[in-house]
């Protein structure tokens, strides 16, 4: 039997991995956007930032210290997509699949405190902003956190 809340933390993260935003109602400018934190009009995600809801710039492709750390989260959160996926499925091995999500909680854990202590620096400055500082793309990686541990839980009662 696959394992739902598994493929469920594996399509959001895959989602955050590509994807900016997603239009729920153009009429009213009613978008959902995936975006990790915003500050000083940047919003920053997984696989970049765009400036002023304009120009938008990868770091996967900029300076070498730069872009090495911002291709290794980008490729923890789609390694996340793929294996909550993979060990998601019917055929895959309980061992397999028990250490899979493991890792998966140890990376989503790492994600979340280093997006943490960076949001925590921001926020710190001016504390009203809090609300205007956390985008959904941090909360959708706290569900994923979430569904991955409910995903292990039920891997250990079979």
């Amino acid at each position: 039997m696959a394992i739902k809340s598994g493929i469920i933390a594996g399509i959001i993260a895959l989602i955050l991995t590509f994807i900016a935003e997603i239009p729920i109602y153009p009429p009213e400018d009613l978008i959902l956007r995936f975006k990790i934190f915003a500050s000083e009009n940047i919003d920053f995600y997984f696989w970049g930032y765009i400036i002023d809801g304009g120009v938008i710039i990868t770091t996967l492709i900029g300076s070498i210290p730069e872009s090495f750390i911002s291709l290794c989260l980008w490729f923890i959160i789609f390694f996340i997509g793929v294996s909550s996926i993979m060990a998601s499925t019917r055929k895959a091995k309980l061992n397999n699949s028990l250490k899979l999500f493991k890792i998966n909680i140890l990376l989503s854990s790492i994600i979340l405190i280093i997006y943490g202590l960076i949001i925590f620096f921001i926020i710190l400055v001016n504390i009203a902003s809090f609300l205007n500082v956390v985008g959904f793309g941090y909360y959708f990686t706290i569900i994923i956190l979430i569904l991955n541990i409910i995903a292990l839980k039920k891997l250990n009662k079979e």
